[in-house]
């Protein structure tokens, strides 16, 4: 297991024994100075959270914009917190303006501020070099792909040690009968908690497979499932956050015929496979969906 790491802009070797003290079990504490050269090199060994100590005295007070602002360039995406004086609106306001996330207090008793830094490594975004493969597939009926797209994220998920189906078939996916499971948590559901959707959600949530290690999620586990209150937005959104998590991640476009949507996702995809049926309607069909993406 790899320990997260919270990387302390401070020159206070108490506030990091504190931290230490209070995440243990939860994360690793590295303290760095303001040299971005430092905090570089300490980013490229792995970081999943950066909190800059605000104190005047012992931290980056005098100067907390331009090291706020060095922290962001160097951990682009990721938030920046500041350990300080929470009560203090002047604090708060300096510190927000210049680009942190958050305000800590810096002598917080140790359950609470545990617990703040807690749900900020559950909320920030992973943060290992890889991002995983998309493999798109489209179908020139709508929902004829269902059973290809299952079985290539099956092999997808086995051959990688994991992986994602996110199936998009209506009025409601077959994953649950082909591969027997029970289909609950939905894109819908998923769209609803992706502020907070990390890998203890998922692990909990998501439907899995144990036989491939494959996790689905389905636009609808059922019939009546509603899903009119999606918009293509959510999805595409959704699915660049949980790409990051897995090793292979195959999208079956099922029922959707938005031509943006499917056109945003073809133009990310590593591959995409084309679904038809040996009819000349379904050629037909396929060529016009072809022609409709528009792509290079």
């Amino acid at each position: 297991i790899v320990m997260r790491r919270l990387l302390l802009i401070s020159n206070d070797p108490l506030l990091e024994q504190h931290l230490g003290t209070v995440m243990q079990g939860v994360c690793g504490i590295v303290r760095v100075s303001r040299d971005p050269e430092q905090l570089r090199r300490e980013i490229s060994q792995g970081a999943s959270l950066i909190a800059v100590d605000g104190d005047f005295a012992m931290g980056m007070g005098a100067y907390l914009p331009e090291v706020i602002d060095d922290a962001a360039r160097l951990f682009p995406g990721q938030p920046i917190l500041v350990l300080g004086d929470e009560n203090d609106a002047s604090v708060m306001l300096r510190a927000i303006r210049a680009g942190a996330r958050d305000v800590l207090g810096r002598h917080e008793t140790g359950t609470l501020l545990r617990a703040h830094l807690s749900r900020h490594f559950l909320s920030a975004a992973p943060t290992h070099e890889r991002t995983g493969k998309l493999q798109l597939v489209l179908n020139s009926l709508p929902g004829s792909g269902g059973l290809y797209a299952i079985n290539l994220a099956v092999l997808c998920a086995q051959a990688s040690g994991d992986g994602l189906l996110v199936d998009c078939t209506l009025p409601a996916s077959l994953a649950g009968t082909a591969l027997d499971m029970r289909l609950g948590y939905s894109i819908a559901d998923a769209v609803q908690d992706m502020e907070r959707m990390d890998r203890m959600l998922l692990a909990s949530a998501v439907p899995h497979h144990p036989p491939s290690n494959l996790r689905v999620l389905s636009l609808a586990a059922t019939a009546t499932d509603a899903v009119d209150r999606l918009s293509p937005e959510d999805i595409l959104t959704l699915i660049n956050r949980l790409q990051a998590f897995f090793h292979e991640t195959v999208v079956d476009a099922g029922s959707i015929r938005h031509p943006g949507m499917l056109r945003s996702l073809a133009e990310r995809a590593t591959a995409i496979h084309l679904v038809a049926t040996q009819t000349i309607p379904a050629v037909e069909a396929a060529r016009g969906l072809l022609d409709s993406l528009d792509l290079d």
